[in-house]
């Protein structure tokens, strides 16, 4: 079963990428860590985006690699890193 995002989902994450690169910004901040939320969410791993716009470089922590696609669409594929935790 494949998960629908409601039609507000885009502008939500457009103004969650302008408002992290104000934080960037605001803060200074240099780098920053996200852990996806798989099967929580139909795109995890593109929360973070704003903040690689922004110049800041991003560890996805057990990210999926295939989402390596979503930042080099933007051109900011070398402001992600993707590393992977077990128990």
């Amino acid at each position: 079963m494949r998960e629908i995002e409601a039609w507000d989902v885009t502008y939500e994450r457009y103004a969650l990428g302008k408002q992290l690169q104000a934080f960037k910004r605001q803060l200074s901040i240099n780098t920053v860590a996200e852990i996806p939320a798989h099967g929580a969410k139909t795109m995890p791993a593109i929360y973070s985006i704003g903040f690689g716009m922004a110049k800041t470089k991003v560890t996805l922590i057990n990210g999926i690699n295939q989402y390596q696609t979503c930042w080099d669409t933007l051109s900011i594929g070398n402001k992600v890193e993707f590393r992977k935790f077990e128990k």
